[in-house]
């Protein structure tokens, strides 16, 4: 059986968890000596046992095939870099809201690095418990596949082949779907995290022109990036906001829990893409400030 180390243990690192544990032994690293690990997800209704072990760092064998990194975006430096050159022959998969740490990632594993972009929904509830809140799929892909090892690739197609409860689909261009949920992330998330409001209440008539503003800033930023947003974005926001109208955003949670935010990842990579590019981003810097002022 292959093995796969999980970094970043969390909601969606336990969701991601409960696909594979058929397909690979699963270790996660330890940094604390209280540190615990979910022992059952809740997917509709049904409980499911977690199979996933604890190990010291030093106490892991070398002999790892996949590097599961689901840490939040703010984390992944600081998580990944103790074992950046222990792995030799793994491949890495990086699942985090926003970029820039996929860009990073990539700087260090040249050729061995795949993306990933979720739209699955997970909670943890307890220490023990997460919940899985909303089916969505998982898309992998190479950013720039010519430039992948032939491993890397082989992993990324086994991946999407191996049989379990989540939806896992190869995706031809990674980098354009990440930046579609880039820019719902950047008009969902700072608002509702600065106002403490759940997704639907965006829909209220009077965030319409501020929605519409941002979804213009981050649309001309992405075209001169060479990406190109679906020319409905605004539509799209909103249809994510009413579909997720009751939950709260993942900076809002982090914003309550008094945690560092995604901030940088979401809009503070869009302003430096829209700085290298003479683009203004007077609406994304608004909600970038907002947010640096509350964080802890």
């Amino acid at each position: 059986m292959k093995t796969a180390l999980i970094i970043g243990p969390g909601a969606i690192g336990t969701l991601l968890a409960w696909h594979l544990q058929n397909s690979f032994s699963l270790v996660v690293p330890q940094h604390r000596s209280d540190q615990f690990l979910p022992i059952r997800l809740l997917d509709q209704e049904q409980e499911y046992p977690l199979n996933w072990h604890l190990s010291k760092p030093d106490d892991i064998n070398p002999d790892i095939d996949l590097v599961l990194v689901t840490t939040k975006s703010s984390m992944v430096r600081t998580a990944t870099s103790p074992f950046l050159h222990r792995f030799q022959g793994a491949t890495w998969l990086i699942c985090c809201n926003g970029m820039g740490p996929q860009q990073w990632l990539s700087e260090q594993q040249p050729g061995r690095v795949l993306w990933a972009s979720t739209t699955e929904g997970a909670l943890q509830t307890s220490s023990q418990e997460v919940l899985h809140t909303g089916r969505g799929e998982t898309l992998i892909g190479c950013a720039q596949a010519e430039l992948a090892n032939s491993d890397c690739l082989q992993m990324a197609h086994w991946l999407t082949e191996q049989s379990g409860p989540l939806t896992l689909r190869w995706a031809d261009d990674i980098n354009t779907q990440l930046w579609r949920k880039l820019a719902i992330n950047a008009a969902i998330n700072p608002l509702t995290a600065h106002a403490g409001i759940c997704n639907g209440d965006l829909l209220a008539p009077h965030w319409q022109a501020e929605l519409s503003a941002i979804c213009a800033e981050v649309s001309a930023v992405a075209a001169a990036q060479g990406v190109q947003l679906p020319v409905n974005l605004l539509a799209q926001v909103r249809e994510v906001a009413e579909r997720t109208a009751h939950n709260r955003s993942s900076m809002l949670q982090d914003m309550d829990k008094g945690r560092p935010t995604e901030i940088e990842a979401i809009n503070g990579f869009l302003l430096d893409r829209g700085h290298e590019q003479g683009i203004a981003t007077p609406r994304l810097r608004n909600w970038y400030d907002a947010i640096k002022k509350r964080e802890p």
